[in-house]
């Protein structure tokens, strides 16, 4: 997963990139501090690519609406605080 980001990025034409491969305890009590923490982040970075394990390039139509991505506790800061928001499939290509 994390070389597969690593080329993706590269591809895109980045020299950096920061991979979030951990969550947040959604019971801490620094939850707030942390939830605009990672707004922070997503709002200065100049991509996010979102990578959705659930989603392979056989799957239907609105697939997406049904991704585990969608119960994650940063889902709405990774697609609010971007400018530009990737999404890939299963095997890392695009999801139009």
């Amino acid at each position: 997963k994390l070389q597969q980001f690593c080329k993706v990025a590269r591809d895109a034409g980045l020299r950096w990139a920061r991979c979030n491969t951990c969550c947040i305890d959604q019971n801490n009590v620094e939850l707030q501090e942390s939830v605009n923490s990672m707004f922070v982040w997503y709002h200065c970075s100049t991509l996010t690519f979102v990578y959705l394990s659930d989603i392979s390039p056989s799957s239907k139509s609105g697939a997406l609406a049904n991704s585990t991505w969608n119960t994650r506790g940063w889902t709405v800061q990774k697609f609010l605080a971007p400018y530009i928001v990737l999404f890939y499939q299963a095997d890392w290509t695009p999801i139009p």
